[in-house]
């Protein structure tokens, strides 16, 4: 008789046991959710930050372009000592910021990510040809996409100007293709990101001078040896060096 109580009570505490083990197990799964929530929201904070910084670059790449609004066009023309025709515009502007681009039209066509003109940014290209079988003849980049139209920015015969892409009776109908360029997933935009974010107000610079006197080469030299901000132009953060 006690060999069987004894047996009874040991299936008992196995029964018990495999049940304690179950509610923990349910426990467990039911909290995980949250626990997971919390880490993919951890995850999205980065995210949310590049996506901010590069729509600031976008600001300041369109920015910069803007301080040649009024100049002559010239045909192969990429730097501001000749002026520009449009694809040595868009060269030039973007290389500023150390993102290379084609001094061609036809190859800048080919170059980072197809996009639906609905869905162009600031800083995004727009291609265009005289016709359904021409080649590419054209490039503007994007000055703002809202209810207020599609402006962009291009060096056309009237010289380097911004127009409502949509109101456009001459560019409208010759619209051929969209691309993405500015991309924090690719490196150079990336490296952009840091210098624009690096090129800080003065107040900024100064506490930072006094933390590290390290700073200060950070501030002024963002890119590479060759570009360095240029405050207190708000629509000029860098520019290049002569040497």
């Amino acid at each position: 008789m006690d060999e069987i109580h004894s047996q009874g009570c040991s299936a008992l505490f196995i029964l018990v046991f495999v049940v304690l083990v179950n509610s923990i197990a349910l426990a467990s799964s039911e909290v995980s959710p949250s626990s997971s929530d919390s880490t993919a929201y951890m995850a999205s904070a980065p995210v949310a930050a590049m996506q901010a910084a590069e729509t600031e670059l976008r600001q300041h790449i369109v920015g910069y372009a803007k301080n040649y609004l009024g100049r002559k066009y010239h045909y192969g023309g990429r730097t501001p000592e000749t002026n520009f025709d449009c694809s040595g515009f868009t060269h030039h502007v973007m290389g500023v910021f150390g993102i290379h681009l084609s001094p061609s039209s036809v190859q800048q066509s080919l170059q980072g990510d197809p996009i639906q003109l609905k869905e162009v940014q600031t800083g995004d290209l727009i291609f265009f040809r005289r016709s359904p079988r021409s080649r590419i003849s054209h490039v503007a980049m994007v000055v703002s996409n809202d209810e207020e139209g599609l402006f962009i920015i291009h060096s056309t015969l009237r010289g380097i100007v911004i127009d409502n892409l949509m109101k456009s009776s001459y560019w409208r109908p010759k619209i051929h293709s969209a691309r993405r360029i500015i991309n924090a997933e690719y490196k150079e935009t990336l490296t952009a990101i840091l210098a624009v974010t690096a090129c800080d107000t003065p107040d900024e610079a100064q506490q930072r001078e006094e933390e590290d006197e390290r700073a200060i080469a950070q501030q002024l030299y963002c890119l590479d040896e060759h570009l360095f901000c240029t405050e207190p132009l708000p629509t000029l953060p860098l520019r290049e060096l002569k040497f």
